[in-house]
């Protein structure tokens, strides 16, 4: 195999240089094709090539290398060479054996090959080896070809010859593409049938040229290997995506415009002062943070903050701020007996406060008139949102009270 190609061969013998050619066509690879066909550069009648390029259509495996046969051979316009070529073409695959008649038709439309009558015969013999090509065309272009081709082929004797002379004379009525299909798809069977056909043919076979050219038009397109189909994409109107790509913003848009109305309307309740004067906290406001902003919260100026009065006519008040505010001094008189905190008071006298409060976590009734209500038993109140100043005069009245010991009113 290797010292094949470095044999000088126009050295060689004539006997020997056709047995290189016929070697050499076999077993070429497809990187070697310009070299082998180099090396007969000398060869000036081209029967050393013609034998190289027979051999390797026929003995060759590579598939693209039996038809780079093919169209070699059509470049050399030897008749001889290129009939051996149609008869090996009819002992290919049929994938291949299409593939082979379209390079020879294409040679046949293109260039004179040959006398007419052989050109004539080449192409109906290839019209054969791809007759179901033909068949498919007719049928698709009329309809009424499908009926005619099955009484030709299921009639025998005379019925035979008569339908095969039907299918002439309505192949005569059609265009010239069509009328050389249904002829190209035609098989007769007996003596007679074939002569009709064969008289058809001769009449329109007086332009092989032409003649090569509309049966190279039967076959269908082939697409490449890489082409895949590309999948229709959903083409969105442009006032659709605009108004989806639109909606979403301003639906945006209208949360973060709602979110401050609500904090506002929120803020704007939990300091509403009801109308006992106590600052009035509403159900469904959110419980605030125990930031240190926050912490500075509403406080009570002036006039004290709400009464004890206020606080059990009112109800239950939200959990009130944990906030460090400045002390009231009018609220004294009417505490109410909410649970105080466990800071002792920073007014009067420290002890009396730890005992005031000791006692109110034990009991939940309160000294004075700022206590339950009319009824007595008063249930132990909520945590209430009260002013400042409120808180630590209940917490002074508180300590005041229970230090100072019961003693006949003053006259």
């Amino acid at each position: 195999e290797r010292e094949l190609w470095r044999i000088a061969v126009e050295n060689l013998d004539s006997e020997e240089q056709y047995g290189w050619a016929a070697l050499a066509g076999a077993r070429v690879a497809p990187g070697g094709w310009r070299k082998a066909r180099a090396m007969m550069h000398f060869d000036r009648t081209g029967e050393l090539r013609g034998t190289f390029l027979i051999n390797a259509a026929q003995r060759n495996k590579a598939a693209q290398l039996r038809l780079r046969a093919l169209t070699d051979v059509a470049s050399l316009k030897d008749p001889d060479t290129f009939d051996r070529a149609v008869d090996i073409i009819g002992s290919w695959p049929r994938e291949e054996r299409r593939d082979g008649v379209k390079v020879m038709l294409r040679a046949l439309a293109e260039k004179r090959i040959g006398r007419r009558d052989q050109a004539n015969a080449w192409i109906w013999r290839m019209a054969e080896y791809t007759r179901e090509v033909h068949e498919e065309y007719a049928v698709q272009r009329w309809p009424e070809t499908k009926r005619l081709l099955g009484l030709l082929v299921n009639s025998a004797g005379a019925a035979h010859a008569r339908n095969a002379r039907r299918l002439v004379q309505a192949a005569r009525k059609q265009d010239r593409r069509l009328a050389a299909a249904l002829l190209a798809a035609a098989l007769a069977h007996t003596p007679e049938a074939e002569e009709v056909l064969r008289g058809a043919r001769t009449r329109m076979s007086r332009k092989p040229q032409a003649l090569a050219r509309e049966l190279l038009r039967n076959f269908p397109k082939r697409r490449a290997k890489g082409a895949r189909r590309k999948r229709k994409k959903t083409v969105v109107p442009e006032a659709e995506a605009a108004q989806a790509g639109g909606s979403r913003p301003a639906a945006d848009a209208g949360a973060l415009a709602i979110e401050p109305d609500q904090a506002g309307v929120s803020g704007g309740r939990e300091a509403e002062p009801s109308p006992n004067g106590a600052t009035e906290q509403p159900a469904s406001a959110p419980r605030p943070r125990r930031g240190g902003r926050r912490r500075a919260g509403v406080s009570a100026n002036g006039d004290g903050g709400s009464g004890g009065d206020g606080d059990s006519e009112g109800g239950v008040s939200a959990k009130p701020r944990r906030s460090a505010s400045a002390s009231g001094e009018d609220g004294a008189a009417d505490g109410a007996s909410a649970k105080p905190r466990r800071s002792v008071s920073l007014q009067g006298d420290r002890g009396a406060a730890g005992v005031a409060s000791k006692k109110r976590r034990r009991s939940a009734s309160a000294n004075g008139d700022g206590g339950a209500g009319d009824d007595g038993d008063a249930p132990k109140p909520k945590r209430r949102a009260r002013a400042a100043g409120a808180k630590n005069g209940d917490r002074a009245s508180a300590a005041d009270a229970e230090a100072e010991p019961a003693g006949p009113p003053a006259g």
